[in-house]
């Protein structure tokens, strides 16, 4: 094996064959390409040591140095699950962080500050300490889809609702 890069743009990755590193050696063998096919229209997986893994895993874990643990997450930062540039790529230690940094893009994209504001299904982005927190069950400790305010008012339209019946 040679020292020389891959011939891929941006892969550093020494080659293996043809010019190419092995993830991309693989490619050309199974599609006559260099570019990412997606298997399930999000993801691309590759093969590594004969156990098929995803790539965007495999690249996360070639810029870490080492396997990344099971319950890592890969996000991709501008949400194209096929764009797999390691510059695309942030390590999340576990779903929680994935998907809070999922929920700080949507506040985000709505208009708001991500540190400080939750989104309200009905009006938008409002603070944080507008919202009320489920204590129990599944999503303990995340906010309500409705700020306070929100609330109030469906409950009321609710109750006014029933009274008419």
């Amino acid at each position: 094996m040679s020292t020389n890069p891959c011939s891929v743009d941006e892969c550093d990755k020494p080659r293996y064959a043809h010019g190419f590193c092995k993830l991309h050696w693989e490619r050309v063998r199974r599609t006559g390409t260099t570019e990412a096919r997606s298997v399930t229209g999000k993801y691309v997986a590759v093969v590594v040591n004969g156990k098929s893994e995803w790539e965007h895993r495999v690249i996360a874990a070639r810029v870490l140095g080492h396997p990344l643990p099971t319950q890592a997450q890969v996000h991709h930062v501008d949400d194209d699950g096929r764009n797999n540039a390691h510059g695309n790529l942030v390590i999340c230690e576990d779903v929680a962080y994935h998907k809070e940094l999922h929920r700080r893009r949507k506040v985000l994209r709505a208009g708001g500050n991500p540190r400080t504001d939750c989104l309200c299904s009905q009006c938008g982005p409002c603070n944080r300490s507008e919202f009320n927190v489920r204590l129990t069950g599944r999503g303990a400790g995340s906010p309500v889809s409705y700020c306070r305010s929100c609330q109030k008012e469906r409950k009321d339209a609710w109750e006014q609702s029933r009274r008419q019946h």
